[in-house]
């Protein structure tokens, strides 16, 4: 069965709503309750013709068939629209099992626009993607060609005339290397993503985003504690030990803050543990904890983190 256009769908309702006669808009209110004066005329109606009255015409009633009854809906991701400017879907794909028999239903749905920044690198080239004092969210990747401008300088026709090049595995590959780092380099080359269309010249296109991050300091014995007013703790830099001389070293002698080349090996997987996809945590820092990687020397407790509401991993 063809799925309707968009178009299509506006026009059928649009057709289906100008028929309804106003007989058959007083009969559903009557029978919803909203209303409960019934003229002598309508109380003589069966109540199959009552049925018939309020039953939608086939073009409406068309668009509730669906072709999918056995697919389970498992959210927004189904549709196909992450990682798109702009998707089209028809709903009556994405009801089943049917949630309330005879009910005429809508779909509402949430979503973001996240501006990407993106990076175009030719074959045999590099690039770094950079985010300062945030993190890298990589939304897509994709190593091949799927136009016929994009790094053609200089390069012959039949180099670059294939633009449905694909390698499979871009995006596993670029979020292992880049995803929660403050920066990467990367590599468009066949070593890194194999080679999907031989004697085709080909690029790598990331898109990508900067997630803001937040910063706590716990001087040693304190508690650090983390929460998110909306999403998820998503831990990504974690330190007990010293890295400066400055940091928790109010009123300390100068021999417990002269060392700054102290790090706990358990730092990050120790919070990790503690904090990863919850809304709020706590994580004392000492030794007890993290052990002490550096004694005789006063310590305190780093974490660089963020609020997630959603993972973003697209595919082009």
């Amino acid at each position: 069965m063809r799925h309707a256009t968009f178009s299509e769908v506006i026009e059928w309702i649009s057709k289906a709503w100008a028929s309804v006669k106003t007989e058959s808009i007083l009969l559903g209110f009557r029978k919803a309750g909203i209303i409960a004066n019934v003229t002598d005329d309508e109380s003589d109606k069966s109540d199959e013709e009552e049925e018939a009255a309020l039953r939608p015409p086939p073009e409406l009633a068309e668009l509730f068939i669906s072709d999918t009854e056995d697919e389970e809906f498992n959210g927004f991701d189904d549709l196909g629209c992450d990682g798109k400017i702009a998707c089209e879907f028809k709903t009556d794909t994405i009801g089943s099992p049917d949630p309330c028999v005879g009910t005429y239903k809508y779909y509402n749905t949430t979503y973001n626009c996240i501006q990407a920044r993106v990076s175009m690198t030719c074959e045999g080239s590099f690039s770094t993607l950079a985010c300062g004092n945030d993190v890298i969210q990589i939304v897509s990747a994709d190593y091949g060609r799927t136009d016929v401008e994009i790094c053609s300088n200089g390069q012959p026709s039949s180099l670059i005339e294939n633009t449905d090049c694909h390698a499979p595995d871009t995006l596993t590959s670029v979020v292992e290397g880049c995803n929660e780092k403050r920066s990467c380099i990367l590599e468009a080359s066949n070593a890194i993503f194999t080679d999907p269309c031989v004697g085709t010249y080909k690029y790598l296109a990331v898109s990508y985003f900067c997630r803001p991050t937040q910063t706590s300091v716990t001087c040693e014995g304190s508690t650090a504690v983390l929460a998110c007013e909306v999403g998820l703790l998503k831990i990504h830099i974690a330190n007990y030990g010293r890295t400066d001389s400055t940091t928790c070293s109010l009123g300390r002698p100068f021999g417990q803050i002269t060392k700054t080349d102290c790090f706990a090996t358990t730092s990050l997987s120790e919070v990790a543990t503690r904090c990863k996809d919850r809304s709020n945590c706590t994580v004392p820092a000492t030794n007890t904890v993290f052990t002490d990687p550096c004694v005789g020397t006063y310590k305190y407790l780093s974490i660089v983190y963020s609020c997630v509401v959603n993972d973003f991993l697209f595919s082009l």
